[in-house]
């Protein structure tokens, strides 16, 4: 068994504490440890997931605007360039020799 003093009030009695009121002690010391390390370790992964989702905001944008538009137009242009080469290939048909 452990040595303690027990205080009741202001006065201080040279009881010895049980295990049990030991174990209490500690434990109500203990949780409130654990609550603020809990609040501050989610605090920092909030901040983090947060920071996470702007970067994948901003990497879906830049493939929108490096890939996806260029793409689009690349595939406008194409489409331009072959129906030209259609027109001018049925205009070439028709053109009497």
């Amino acid at each position: 068994m452990a040595m303690a003093v027990a205080t009741v009030g202001r006065a201080r009695s040279t009881r010895v504490l049980t295990d049990e009121e030991l174990l209490r002690i500690h434990l109500d010391r203990e949780t409130g440890s654990f609550a603020l390390r809990f609040r501050q370790v989610s605090d920092v992964r909030r901040s983090a997931v947060g920071a996470v989702g702007s970067k994948v905001d901003e990497i879906a944008a830049g493939i929108e605007n490096n890939v996806a538009t260029p793409i689009m137009a690349l595939t406008k242009t194409t489409h331009d360039a072959a129906e030209a080469a259609d027109s001018a290939a049925s205009a070439a048909r028709q053109r009497p020799t």
